[in-house]
């Protein structure tokens, strides 16, 4: 920290996970509006109700890959930083994003 400035730390590769997960998500919440929109499918019919099936388990399926991945076979990736015992103050190499600098972005 300096002066009244609090830097916070990411790790780089759980938000890039979890801001990909969210645009699948959302993505897949547009295609049954998109398509019912456009006048592809009728609204409350058949078709409407198998696509958002299909897309209920495409992320139900998802994201039980990404638990895997989380869990079992990138652990090493998730698991928080504490290398903080060699009592260096050097650590400005690791700051992404200040908090001044997230609130403007």
């Amino acid at each position: 920290t300096r002066g009244s400035l609090i830097q916070v730390r990411f790790n780089l590769v759980a938000a890039k996970s979890n801001a990909t997960l969210l645009m699948i998500s959302v993505l897949s919440l547009c295609v049954p509006a998109m398509l019912q929109m456009v006048g592809q499918i009728e609204q409350l019919g058949s078709e409407d109700l198998v696509i958002s099936r299909g897309m209920s388990i495409m992320l139900l399926l998802l994201y039980c890959m990404y638990i895997h991945f989380q869990l079992n076979t990138h652990r090493f990736l998730f698991e928080a930083d504490n290398d903080d015992d060699d009592g260096d103050d050097d650590d400005d190499d690791d700051v992404h994003l200040s908090l001044t600098g997230a609130l403007i972005w």
